[in-house]
């Protein structure tokens, strides 16, 4: 059972605190802030609440040092692309977060050497999963998101 104080992971909006629960209209709510929004509050129905703990130090290492590893998750059909990294998304698994990052960095690093653009909802997807990716990754490492993103974005070129 989550406890109030503590920070877990709910699916892409990153490392949150747990920061009440209420009862609203007798169904209970969790009351999530983002540690690297604070000004975001997210009420989440205890039932629904897919909460895990965030990565530890070693798990973020070997995380980012797997990253050169990883396979590509593009799919060449668009309406397929879209149905599946959807799901990558709205699962918040990190691992597969990362090789969809990694995947959308790579392809849009290709479509720019050709003076190409990505689809504009490719690049929302890249924005927000760097932002849960790189936040879960800054968290665990003690560092700033910032430095979090750099790290990750020279993994990708490696």
């Amino acid at each position: 059972m989550p406890e109030i104080g503590n920070n877990y992971v709910y699916k892409t909006n990153g490392v949150c605190t747990l920061a009440a629960e209420e009862d609203r209209s007798g169904t209970k709510f969790y009351k999530l802030i983002p540690i690297f929004e604070k000004i975001l509050s997210i009420f989440v129905p205890e039932d629904k609440a897919q909460l895990r703990t965030p990565m530890t130090k070693e798990q973020a290492e070997g995380l980012l040092s797997s990253i050169k590893d990883m396979e590509s998750v593009w799919i060449d059909d668009s309406r397929e692309r879209r149905k599946h990294f959807g799901e990558i998304l709205s699962e918040g698994d990190i691992p597969e977060l990362t090789a969809l990052l990694k995947s959308l960095c790579v392809k849009k690093a290709e479509r720019h050497s050709l003076g190409k653009y990505m689809y504009s909802y490719e690049e929302n997807l890249l924005q927000n999963t760097m932002r849960s990716v790189s936040g879960e990754v800054a968290y665990s490492l003690g560092i700033s998101r910032t430095d979090a993103v750099t790290m990750l974005e020279s993994r990708f070129c490696e």
